[in-house]
Formats: C-alpha cells, sequence, structure tokens
C-alpha cells in the first residue's frame, strides 16, 4: 500500500512543521504551510491524499476557501478547530469535511482522524464510480428504449406484452389503433349500462360469436400455447365497423423454462387484404360468367370458326366449325388439314392448306 500524502495548513509554522514531524513518524508522506496561498501551489505539486486544514487561517484565502480549493481537485479535508470559531462552522460545512479535530489534539488522535477520512474518501469514490457506471447504464438503456420504441411504434403490426398475470406491461399505438383501447383485447367488453345488444369485442369469422376465453390467443399463450396466424373479427367503439385482425402469440418463459413470465401478442389488420381478395374474387366470378355467355354465342353461331396461332396452330374453333370440318381438329400441325380433310380451291382438285389463308387473309 503506498504512503498517504498529508497537508497541513495552519496559521502557527512552528505547531504545523510539529505535527508534520510526528505524522511523519506515524508513517505519512507530511508537508506544511502557514498560509493559504502556499496551500496552493504545495497541492498542486504534491497532489495530497488528504489536507488538515486550520479553519481559523488568517489572510486571504481564508480556511474555508483553501478548503474549497481542495475540494475541486478532489481531495478530503479535515478541519481544525477550537472554541473560538463557532461562527466558522457554518460556512466550513458548506465545504462537506470529512471531519473536526481540536488544535489541541494529540497526533495519534489525528492520525485516527486521517485514517477515517481517507477511508470513507476512499468509499465515496468507489460509491461515486458505480453511480457513474449506473447513470451510464441508465442513459444507455433509456437510449435503447428511446430507438426501441420509435421501432415498435413505426411497424405495421400491434404488439402487446403482458406479464404472468396478464397485466399490460407494453402496447404499441399500432395495437390500440388496431383494438382500440388495449384492454379490450381481452374478450369481453359486452355490453353498457343502457343494455343494448352486445357487439364490441373478439369474435370469430361469422362476426357475431364472441371468441370464448379460452381460444383466446392471449390466454393461450399465457397457458404455454402458442398461436400462430389466428384470424379473429375486432370492433370496438373506435372501428364500430369491426376488423379482421391476424394474430400471433408467443409465451415468454424463464431461463429454465419453468415458469411462465408472460406473453406477447402481435395483431396485424388483414381489413384490406381481406377486402381486397374478396373484389378480386367478384372480378374472377364476374369475368367467368361473361366467358360462359361469350362461349354460347360463339358455340351458338351458323358460320364455323377456326382462330390460328402465329405459328399455324389451332387456338380456338366452335361446334360449327368442327361439323364443317368433319372432325379432326386437334391435330398440331394444321397444314396437314388439306390432305386430312379435302379443303380445295373452287376447282375442287388442288388443296388449300391454312398457311395460305394466313398468307393471302384477303382472300378469306
Amino acid at each position: 500500500m503506498s504512503v498517504a500524502k498529508v497537508l497541513i495548513v495552519h496559521n502557527n509554522a512552528t505547531e504545523a512543521a510539529r505535527l508534520a514531524a510526528r505524522l511523519g513518524d506515524l508513517g505519512y508522506m507530511a508537508s506544511a504551510v502557514s498560509s493559504g496561498h502556499r496551500a496552493s501551489r504545495v497541492s498542486a505539486a504534491m497532489g495530497p491524499d488528504v489536507a488538515v486544514v486550520d479553519l481559523g487561517l488568517e489572510g486571504e484565502p481564508c480556511g474555508v476557501e483553501v478548503a474549497q480549493q481542495l475540494g475541486q481537485f478532489d481531495v478530503p479535508v479535515i478541519y481544525l478547530t477550537d472554541d473560538t470559531e463557532g461562527e466558522l462552522l457554518q460556512g466550513a460545512e458548506a465545504t462537506r469535511p470529512y471531519g473536526y479535530v481540536l488544535k489541541t489534539i494529540d497526533a495519534r488522535q489525528l492520525h485516527l482522524s486521517i485514517k477515517t477520512a481517507l477511508a470513507m474518501h476512499q468509499e465515496a469514490r468507489w460509491r461515486r464510480t458505480r453511480e457513474s457506471r449506473l447513470y451510464g447504464t441508465i442513459n444507455d438503456l433509456q437510449r435503447r428504449t428511446r430507438i426501441m420504441d420509435t421501432i415498435l411504434n413505426s411497424t405495421r403490426d400491434g404488439i402487446v406484452a403482458v406479464d404472468g398475470d396478464g397485466r399490460i406491461l407494453f402496447a404499441n399505438s399500432p395495437a390500440e389503433g388496431i383494438v382500440g383501447p388495449v384492454e379490450d383485447i381481452r374478450p369481453g367488453e359486452l355490453d353498457d349500462s343502457s343494455g343494448r345488444q352486445k357487439k364490441y369485442g373478439l369474435f370469430q369469422l361469422d362476426k357475431k360469436t364472441y371468441l370464448p376465453t379460452d381460444q383466446s390467443p392471449l390466454v393461450s399463450a399465457l397457458k404455454g400455447k402458442a398461436i400462430v396466424d389466428k384470424e379473429v373479427f375486432v370492433r370496438n367503439d373506435r372501428r364500430p365497423e369491426g376488423a379482421h385482425v391476424n394474430v400471433t402469440s408467443r409465451t415468454l418463459w424463464s431461463d429454465d423454462r419453468a415458469d411462465i413470465e408472460g406473453a406477447i401478442v402481435f395483431l396485424r389488420d388483414v381489413t384490406r387484404e381481406k377486402e381486397a381478395e374478396a373484389e378480386l374474387q367478384r372480378t374472377v366470378g364476374e369475368l367467368r360468367e361473361q366467358a360462359q355467355l361469350l362461349e354460347a354465342v360463339f358455340e351458338s353461331m351458323d358460320a364455323g370458326v377456326i382462330v390460328l396461332s402465329s405459328q399455324g396452330k389451332l387456338l380456338l374453333s366452335n361446334a360449327r366449325s368442327v361439323q364443317m370440318m368433319g372432325g379432326g381438329l386437334e391435330v398440331e400441325r394444321t397444314d396437314e388439314w388439306s390432305r386430312n380433310h379435302g379443303t380445295f380451291y373452287p376447282d375442287r382438285h388442288l388443296g388449300i392448306g391454312p398457311s395460305y389463308f394466313m398468307a393471302n387473309p384477303g382472300e378469306l
């Protein structure tokens, strides 16, 4: 352990030197001065571990001012005092001294006071270091919390976290946008004091039947059963028209998975997707009806109609064309039609292939 350095600031130079010598005998590295100005210079040079300052120090700076200056360099101060300096004690308290010692005190008793001051100061340093680290951790957590809060409130999904007893720990703004006040997540909001028909809460997809409590994604997660992509219908006073919501829940287990510490529920409003899907199905249905109508008209035409691709492949033909051609229109190479079906020029001798008609559409 290093030798503690002690600075003695005393009005009486002789007494200061005596105390320094006695403390030297006790194992300290002691220096003595008799004025505040010299105290500052010596302190800067030696870097004392503790200072013993005469509270009644005369001149400028006075004893309290010297203690204040030393306090800026984190040097603990013990005041030397006597009965005539009572009025100075109030000002001395503001410097937070580590003790008071009578000027007539024995060096050994001063030694005990110095030991106590050094121990208290070391403990104070450790405490300040711990506090600084804790404040640093707090600031870091607060910064992370702000970042996470921004992220979680910017996502499309509603997120709700509860503890093991179902108490809400966190709910982001999208969650309240989907289900209203977070307490509406529980199946329940049955009827109000007017006795009107129940219409708010979580429903099955028929939009009328309440979701049983034991089927609630939140309740299931708190029982240790995760739910993935369960669709429910939600209606509340903010959204009386209701919304389709896709729900996923996760159980929060303890480290050893022995206890359930809570649950997280993810909510996604899929109302627009459902509406778009329904609109698409309606469009498909309408197009199918139109196609069936056009096909019926096409098949009822008295004229035979054959549609070919640019490569000469058959794309479409109606019943009349099949009747006129005598069947066999399913062949892939329509160049064979002339041979198979007897397609001729008006002289009834030279066959005409489909390629001719594609090359000479004006003659059709």
